[in-house]
This record gives structure tokens, C-alpha cells and sequence, in this order.
């Protein structure tokens, strides 16, 4: 039975096909007036639901557009087919010829209305995320068994006419529903509408971004609008209120498409419209606004055509209709027009003159439908030709529906007409091709342009790879060779006159022109100049890293490191040539490129600088110095010339560092190494060794005398003072002259025969030079033999310890002793302390040696009182260096400690120029005396004393200098002076000792003038432990 009712409705449907276009169906649009009759209002609404048809199939192949593989954009572009399936339906049926027809496109039709609401519930569900149920068979056909049976109901069954009731209004074919609400179609779409809206408000509401909730607000309220204002036309309207209107269902939904297209523009749903690349595109801001201006005097050429062909071949008739027309086509250029000069972006400029382009089509093809004239159908070529350089294909695709629709419209408003070809057809053909061809010239010229351009930009990439490649080894050696090369490329490829680098030197404040590159040929009057300091607004303009653009030159900026570091140009002094923005960009890579090679040239120089030159007087280092010495000395030997290396040492560099700070010796140091360069040779190097020493290389020597006239020199520096912030500083210098090949043949030894020298200057009393000498080299090399043993003599017990017992002479006995260092070399022998103990001191192994002689000396004193002998007190020799450790007072009190011996027993020694010289010596002995312990000042009266400093040292003793004992016979100042210190002593509350006493004579002038105490080798010369103690066990007798 279904099998007959199909076989009889497909009977029905080529029947009335063939009927349609058989019969000469009139039927030209109210808006577009004809020669043959007035406007039914029926033709208004076909107008309307065709409008409906391009629109919806319009967005839906935009968002199919915006991403062809989302699901949910499928499902939506499905609905907008859908949808304008059910508008075209009714836009034919409307206004068809009979009932017969409209029943059949009504039938027609329910292919869209039957299954719209089925797919939106599909597409719902896509846009809610329901997952789970997506993957569920049975989902799909709960979704599309509502919409099949409907549109087996009413358009396949044999009951379907039965469903319909048509009658022909002022309006056109409308249909009056038989049963309401009480239709399946009515509950199935009603239905349906509200789950998707109750799924997309829940997902809304369990959203948590906040444009999610806008998007589920925006299709909630399309959804809701659609539901109430459908049902009232299709329903309400028609049923209760008896409304002779057409149901406009199709024709309000799409209108509430521009709900779902703002939600894409805005919130981005069914995913944002894809970013065009500017270098994708043909058009460019230039060339757009020209097409666009030429769409619009497309449209004027148009509409003065169409008037100009009907009033020179139609005057009889009425230009009624001709002049409406004219003047459409003309609001439409003006309204391109007018669009192009609006402040809104390019994009919504695009679809303004899209829809223009989609109006201009069926207003002339309907307008000229009934002559059949080639012209109508062959128009909207000219659309076709512009949306070609546009780079969105929904411009093209668009204008495609709306081509074809207004064809099907048109064939079955005027299936069949008479063509008549006359002198007007021919005039308005021959200048519509005139159009085509001219736009299609113009779109021609764009695409050869960009060709062209894409060929160009290719060549100019591969210039920038090559130059890139190029720099990749640039180089302090090769960067000239390489940026003059770019230059010149650069310059050719552009066919430019000149090229050139300009680069900032921010201390001059000024601009320099390192680098340049002009055309062969180019007069001198033309060639480049660089502008000097007073050019203030190119030096601001580089500065700001502005572009320089005009008619026939480009000046970019160069940068580096954060900033700008000149300009790169290129002009033509020829002809003027104008810059493109791909051009410029790719120029911008090149100054990049430049800019980093420059940076990185600057970073080796920076790195050289660190490595080679003094950071604070950039004068050569150490390493420079070296390899300058060691290129010299090879350069000495091949021409047989001497050379020599100057040690300079400052004497009075810590007076100026106390008195001005660190700053003011920074200064004095780079003055001095300033007034050293321009005293010397260009030939020779200057350089900073560090601290206040200076190391100077002199070349081609010949003689001692070429040496010596330039070390007078040298030191004719220091004899006028040196003026720092104001004040006058007598600043000296010491140095000392090593010369090659004689004091040394390699680099190292002649800068460490030199500093020996240059000691030797300072022991003779500073402020003057000294010329290395064999003497000198062999008494290093012994202090040198000394030091390496003296650091090994402790722990092989090389170092002893002797005592020299000091008597008390009115009482004629032995008080005390003190504790001699003595070292024993295996090789060298008894070695004096007055040789080992300076390089002690300077090595800094006195401190180690100091404790041990202490530690021995208590030792021992406390082991001789254990045997009974009378105790007696234990004087020791306390180096300064000792003296400026600030746990001295600790490491005595822990020796004390350690041995056992009472602090009585023990006394200190410390030397004159410590006494008064040490800033906190006075603390140092306060905590001696609070242990117990006597302090007395050795070679008292040998440096200058300040007698309020002594007075308020807490000492016990002076030991008198043995100089003035031994001058006690010979000299009466030598008397007068030992009599002064035993008096002095005795004012001060303190006892003196007087040491080195060898002869009766002197123990009788030290005894008249009541020395307390003597030692030396007249009573007891210095013994090992054994014998003092030999000595100790004789009974106590007058030793006088």
C-alpha cells in the first residue's frame, strides 16, 4: 500500500513539474515591476522566504567554513540547509499559479520543517557535550523518527493532501491547519524545541566560563523567540485569529540567525573565524580600497547602462520601472561607497559589500527576467570576476547560492520566453563586457602584481639567508668586509644609489658613518656624507629608533642589547622608489641582522677588553703584557737588539688611599698610568700588574744608556706632586730595570728580575730605580732556598730554641731568660736569625714558628721549676705579625694552660715600632696584663717614640738597644743617651734592661747609673736547654 501511495505522489510531482513549465507562468516580483501587469502582495512574501533561503544557507556554509571537521559545526550547517530547503519551498508555493502546484512544493518543503526541529535537538546535544548519549544507537533514532514520519505524513503518503488546506488570499496560497495544537507536528516540534532549550539552559548554568554562559544565553533566547513568534503566525494566527498571512516560521528563524552569528563573531562558538595572514592575501589596504571603488563604479555604469539602452530604444514606453531600477543599482554604489569610508573594521566592511553583491543580483535578473536577454543571466560575472581577489571564500561561495537560487526562481517564475534581440541588447551587452573587461583587466594586474611581488620577496629571502649565513662568522677581523658586502648587495638588489651605516657614539653625542656603498659611477658631489655632532635632529631621530621614510630613501634603526646602536639606509638618487610594507619588513630582518653582528663584535670586544686591558686605566694586563713581551723578545733576537722590562712600584699609594678612599686611588692610579703612556715610545707598552705596580716594556734597546734616559724620565714623573680633587700629594715611585737577554730570555724571568730589582730600589731608600745585577738574582735565589726550607724546618726539627740568661745586677743573679730561635740547616748550617726571621715574617709562617717557640719556652721554664731549680722568669719574642691576630691573647692563654707555667713567670717582648705604631695594641696588652703576664719594649730608643703614647702603654720594662751599650766606651752621646733611658725608665715607674753588655766596663757604667737588669755575652752567651741547665744547678753566687 505505501509502495502505491509513493509510486502515485512521484506521479503527482511530474505532473505538475511538467504543467509548470509548459504554462507561461508570469510572475515578476512587486519590487520589480514589469510592462505586463501590477504586483500581487504574493510575490512580497516569495521575495521574503527566498531572502530566507540565501541567508540561512549563507551562515551555514560560513560556520562550515570556519571548521569543516567540527561536529557541531556539521550539525549546524545541516540545520541552515534544512531551513532553507522549508523557505525556498514556500517561497515557490506562495505564489504558484494554482492549488495544484502549491500543494506540490508544499509537499516539497516538509523536507525542511519536517526534520529542522530534529536536527536541532541533535545539534543541542552537540553543544551541550552529552557525550555519553551521542554514542547511544538508539539516541538517533528517537532523534529522526519524528522527523521521517512527518515527512511521510505529510509529503509521501497518500493521505498527505488530506493534511493541507490552500486558499488562494490577497497574500497567496496559504494554508489553514485542521486540527491545532492537536496535530503530530505541532507536539513534535513544540517537544522538541523545549528539551533544547532546557538542555542548553542547564548547560548554561553549569558552565563555569563566563562565555559559555553568554553563549547559552544567546541560543536559549533564539530558541525561545523562535518557538513564540512561529507558533503565533503558524498557529495562533491562523487557526484562532483567521490571519490570511503565509506561515512565516521559515522567513523568523532566520532573521534569529543573527542571534548564532554574533555568538560567533563575539564568543567565538563553533570556533573563531580563521586569522588571514597578510602575506596570504591579494589584497593589500592600497589595492582593496581601489576594487572596492571600482565595485561601486561598477554599480553606477550598471544602472546608467540600464537607463541609457531603455531611453534611447524605448522612448514610447513608460521609464517608470527603468528608472527605479537605475536608481536601486545606483543606491547600491553609493552605499559601497559609503561603506569604505566608515571607521569599522575590514572585516565587517567584507560582509556589508557581500550582502550588497547578493541584493544586486536577483534585483537585475528578476528586473529583466521576462526579456531572457544573455545579459541577465551573464551579470553576475562581474561579482564573480571581484570576489576572486578576496581572501574569503565564503564571499565567493555566497554569491554563488545566491546565483544559482535567483536561476531556479526565475525558471519557475518565467519557465518559457520568446528572445528579441534588438539594437538595445546589443548596446547594453557591449558595454557590460566593457565592464567585465576592465574588471577583469584590473583583477589581472592585481594577480600579475602580487606574482611578481611573491618573486621579489623569494629573492629577497634569499638575499636575507645569505647575509644571515654570511654573519654567522662575523668577526672583529671580517665584520667591515661583511657589512660592505651586505651593503653592496642590498643596494643592487634594490637597484638603490647608496648604502651606508650609520652608528651612535653616545660619549661624542654625535653620529659616525663607519660603513657605506655607492653605485659605480656616482658623482662626488653625491656620495655620502656623515653628518657632524651639530646635526641634532638625525642624531635625535637615529636615537629614538625612528624610520626615516621618503620618496627615495629608507633609514632603520639598528638595535642591540635593549638599545639602539645606529641606522641602516639605502636611496636612490635617480629615480624615487616606493617602499611596500613587505619590503620594509624584510629590510627591518636585514637591519637585524646587522644589529646583531654588531652587538656580537661589541660583546668580543668587551670580552677582549675583560681579558687583555685593566678595567679601570684600560691599559694592557698582565696576560697582554706577557704576549707583547714574549712577541718582543722574539723580535730582540732576530734584529740582535735588546729590550728591557720596568717593575714600578708607588711608595706613598696607602697615604692617598687613607686620605681620599679608594676613589681617590683609583684616580692617582689612572693619572699616573696616563702620564706613563705619554712619556714612553708609541713602541712601547704600558701596563697596569695591579694595585699601585706598573709593569712598562721598552723595544729596541741599544745600550744601558737608552734605558737609564728613559727611567730618568720615568721617574721625573713623581718629582712635582699630583693634584687629586684639589690637594697636593708628593706621591714616589720605586723601580726596577731588567734587561734581555742579560737578566733573562723569557718573559717570566725578566718580570721577576725586575720586581727584584725594584725592591732592591726600595730598600735603598725609595724614590728611585735600580738596574737588575747578578748580586741580586743570588741573593733571591738563597732567600728563595731559605723560604721553601723554612717551611718545612718546623716538622723537621730543625728549628731550637736557646736561652740567654739575664742578670739582675744589684743582686748579682740570674732573674730570667730569653728564648732564642735558632735554626739548624742540614745543609747550610746554624743559620742567623737575623736572615730567616725577616722571610718568616714576609712568608707569614712567623705565626706558626711563634706559638712553637712559646709553647717550647714555657715548656721547658715549667720542667726546670718541677726539678727544683729556682724559678725564673721566661722572656719571649712576640713578632707584630703575631700581634695582629686577634686570638694572641687566647692561644698565650691556652700555651699557659697547656704547660702549666704560672703567667708570672712569663714575659713578652714586643718591639718599639709595634708599641707605638699598632692601632689597638694598647686592648692587646690590657689583656696580657689581666693574664698576669709582664710585657717589656725590645731595642728601645732604635725608632721614634711618642713619649704620651708611652706613658700610657700598660708595660713593665725597656730593654735598652744593644747599639748604645756597645757606644757606652767610645761615644759620650751614646752615654748620655743609655743614661736618659735608665732615667726616663725609673720616672715612668718602670725597670730597664740593657742588652748585649760584652765588656766590665759597660757592666760598671750600667751599674753606677742603676740599670736594673743586663744581658750578654760578658755574663752568659745564648745555650741549648742542657747547659742552662747545667748552669742552674750551681749554687747562687756573685756572678760579678
Amino acid at each position: 500500500m505505501m509502495k502505491e501511495n509513493v509510486v502515485k505522489s512521484r506521479i503527482i510531482c511530474l505532473t505538475a513539474v511538467d504543467y509548470f513549465i509548459k504554462n507561461d507562468v508570469n510572475l515578476i516580483l512587486a519590487v520589480f515591476p514589469s510592462e505586463k501587469g501590477n504586483m500581487e502582495s504574493s510575490h512580497f512574501f516569495s521575495v521574503l522566504f527566498f531572502f530566507s533561503c540565501v541567508m540561512s544557507s549563507s551562515l551555514g556554509a560560513y560556520t562550515l567554513y570556519l571548521d569543516p571537521k567540527a561536529g557541531l559545526n556539521k550539525a549546524f550547517f545541516v540545520l541552515c540547509i534544512s531551513l532553507s530547503l522549508w523557505a525556498f519551498g514556500f517561497s515557490i508555493c506562495v505564489s504558484a499559479q494554482n492549488q495544484e502546484l502549491s500543494l506540490i512544493w508544499r509537499r516539497i518543503s516538509v523536507v525542511g520543517w519536517g526534520s529542522f526541529f530534529s536536527i536541532l535537538l541533535h545539534f543541542s546535544l552537540i553543544l551541550t557535550e552529552k557525550k555519553n548519549l551521542l554514542n547511544k544507537w538508539w539516541l538517533y533514532l528517537l532523534l529522526y523518527f519524528p522527523s521521517v514520519l512527518t515527512m511521510y505524513i505529510y509529503g509521501i503518503s497518500g493521505s498527505a493532501e488530506s493534511k493541507y488546506k490552500l486558499i488562494h488570499t490577497v497574500n497567496g496560497w496559504i494554508n489553514v491547519p485542521n486540527s491545532g495544537f492537536n496535530s503530530f507536528f505541532n507536539y513534535y516540534y513544540i517537544i522538541f524545541c523545549i528539551v533544547s532549550a532546557g538542555m542548553i539552559w542547564l548547560w548554561g548554568r553549569r558552565a563555569s566560563a563566563r562565555s559559555s554562559k553568554k553563549k547559552a544565553r544567546l541560543i536559549l533566547s533564539w530558541i525561545i523567540a523562535t518557538l513564540i513568534f512561529a507558533s503565533f503566525t503558524d498557529i495562533v494566527a491562523s487557526t484562532f485569529w483567521k490571519m490570511p498571512l503565509p506561515q512565516l516560521a521559515p522567513f523568523i528563524i532566520s532573521m534569529s540567525l543573527i542571534v548564532i552569528y554574533y555568538a560567533i563573531k563575539k564568543y567565538g562558538l563553533m570556533k573563531p573565524e580563521k586569522i588571514i595572514n597578510a602575506e596570504e592575501t591579494i589584497l593589500n589596504e592600497s589595492t582593496r580600497g581601489n576594487i572596492i571603488s571600482y565595485m561601486a563604479f561598477a554599480m553606477f555604469a550598471c544602472g546608467v547602462i540600464n537607463f541609457v539602452s531603455f531611453f534611447l530604444f524605448n522612448m514610447t514606453n513608460d521609464l517608470t520601472p527603468v528608472i527605479l531600477t537605475s536608481i536601486a543599482v545606483l543606491f547600491l554604489g553609493l552605499v559601497i561607497l559609503f561603506v569604505k569610508w566608515m571607521p569599522i573594521a575590514e572585516n565587517k566592511k567584507d560582509i556589508i559589500y557581500f550582502v550588497v553583491n547578493v541584493l544586486a543580483i536577483p534585483i537585475f535578473t528578476l528586473r529583466f527576467i521576462e526579456t531572457g536577454s544573455i545579459t541577465v543571466w551573464a551579470f553576475p560575472i562581474i561579482f564573480v570576476i571581484i570576489a576572486l581577489v578576496f581572501n574569503q571564500r565564503i564571499i565567493l561561495a555566497s554569491l554563488g547560492v545566491s546565483i544559482i537560487s535567483t536561476q531556479i526562481l526565475g525558471w519557475f517564475i518565467t519557465p518559457k520566453v520568446n528572445v528579441e534581440i534588438n539594437a538595445q541588447d546589443y548596446l547594453a551587452r557591449i558595454l557590460f563586457f566593457l565592464v567585465v573587461l576592465w574588471l577583469a583587466f584590473y583583477v589581472n594586474k592585481l594577480y600579475i602584481r602580487r606574482l611578481r611581488e611573491n618573486a621579489e620577496q623569494i629573492k629577497l629571502q634569499k638575499l636575507i639567508s645569505k647575509i644571515s649565513s654570511d654573519f654567522i662568522t662575523a668577526n672583529q677581523m671580517n665584520l667591515e668586509q661583511k657589512i660592505n658586502q651586505a651593503l653592496e648587495e642590498c643596494g643592487r638588489f634594490f637597484e638603490m644609489d647608496r648604502a651606508w651605516i650609520y652608528l651612535l657614539d653616545r660619549e661624542q653625542h654625535r653620529v659616525t658613518l663607519p660603513f657605506a656603498w655607492y653605485r659605480h659611477g656616482l658623482i662626488v658631489s653625491e656620495a655620502i656624507e656623515c653628518p657632524g655632532a651639530e646635526d641634532s635632529i638625525l642624531m635625535n631621530q637615529i636615537s629614538e629608533g625612528k624610520i626615516i621614510h621618503t620618496k627615495s630613501e629608507i633609514c632603520l634603526p639598528i638595535a642591540g642589547n635593549g638599545q639602539i646602536l645606529g641606522s641602516f639606509g639605502i636611496d636612490s638618487r635617480r629615480i624615487p622608489k616606493k617602499w611596500r610594507e613587505d619590503q620594509i619588513d624584510l629590510l627591518k630582518v636585514i637591519a637585524n641582522i646587522l644589529g646583531d653582528a654588531l652587538t656580537k663584535v661589541q660583546a668580543e670586544r668587551e670580552i677582549k677588553q675583560l681579558a687583555y686591558y685593566d678595567h679601570l686605566t684600560k691599559l694592557p694586563n698582565r696576560v697582554l703584557f706577557q704576549d707583547r713581551v714574549t712577541q718582543a723578545i722574539h723580535q730582540a733576537g732576530r734584529i740582535q737588539k735588546m729590550l728591557a722590562v720596568i717593575f714600578l712600584d708607588l711608595d706613598s699609594f696607602k697615604t692617598v688611599n687613607d686620605t681620599l678612599g679608594h676613589e681617590g686611588g683609583d684616580e692617582l692610579i689612572t693619572k699616573v698610568g696616563q702620564e706613563l703612556l705619554e712619556c714612553t715610545r708609541k713602541t712601547d707598552t704600558v701596563s697596569r700588574f695591579g694595585g699601585d705596580e706598573f709593569l712598562i716594556l721598552l723595544n729596541n734597546i741599544s745600550d744601558y744608556q737608552d734605558v737609564m734616559a728613559i727611567a730618568d724620565k720615568i721617574m721625573g714623573l713623581f718629582k712635582e706632586p699630583a693634584v687629586l680633587r684639589g690637594k697636593e700629594f708628593f706621591v714616589t715611585a720605586s723601580a726596577g730595570i731588567a734587561l734581555y737577554p742579560i737578566d733573562g730570555q723569557d718573559t717570566e724571568t725578566l718580570i721577576i728580575n725586575s720586581d727584584i730589582a725594584m725592591y732592591k730600589a726600595k730598600e735603598k731608600g725609595k724614590n728611585q730605580y735600580a738596574l737588575c745585577s747578578s748580586e741580586m738574582k743570588e741573593d733571591i735565589r738563597n732567600k728563595m732556598i731559605l723560604k721553601n726550607s723554612l717551611f718545612r724546618a718546623l716538622e723537621r726539627e730543625e728549628l731550637l730554641v736557646y736561652y740567654q740568661p739575664q742578670v739582675h745586677l744589684p743582686e748579682a743573679k740570674i732573674i730570667g731568660m730569653e728564648a732564642l730561635l735558632r735554626w739548624k740547616h742540614p745543609e747550610l748550617g746554624m743559620v742567623s736569625p737575623a736572615v730567616f726571621i725577616p722571610i718568616a715574617e714576609q712568608s707569614g709562617i712567623i705565626n706558626t714558628i711563634g706559638e712553637w717557640v712559646l709553647k717550647t719556652a714555657c715548656r721547658q721554664n715549667k720542667i726546670w721549676q718541677e726539678k727544683g731549680y729556682p724559678p725564673v722568669r721566661m722572656s719571649v719574642n712576640i713578632s707584630v705579625n703575631q700581634l695582629r691576630n686577634p686570638n694572641i691573647v687566647g692561644q698565650i692563654a691556652n700555651v699557659l694552660q697547656e704547660t702549666g707555667l704560672q703567667p708570672k713567670y712569663l714575659e713578652l717582648e714586643i718591639t718599639e715600632g709595634s708599641a707605638i705604631n699598632e692601632a689597638n695594641i694598647i686592648q692587646v696588652l690590657n689583656d696580657f696584663k689581666k693574664l698576669g703576664i709582664t710585657i717589656s719594649i725590645d731595642d728601645f730608643g732604635t725608632e721614634y717614640s711618642s713619649l704620651n703614647r708611652l706613658k700610657n702603654l700598660p708595660i713593665d720594662r725597656l730593654k735598652m738597644d744593644m747599639h748604645f751599650v756597645h757606644g757606652i766606651e767610645k761615644d759620650e752621646k751614646d752615654r748620655a743617651i743609655t743614661k736618659v733611658i735608665i732615667n726616663l725608665a725609673k720616672n715612668l715607674d718602670l725597670e730597664v734592661i740593657a742588652e748585649g753588655v760584652e765588656t766590665e766596663k759597660q757592666v760598671q757604667f750600667l751599674s753606677q747609673n742603676m740599670c736594673d737588669e743586663v744581658q750578654g755575652y760578658y755574663f752568659y752567651r745564648p745555650m741549648p736547654a742542657e747547659e742552662i741547665e747545667e748552669l742552674l744547678r750551681k749554687p747562687c753566687a756573685n756572678i760579678l
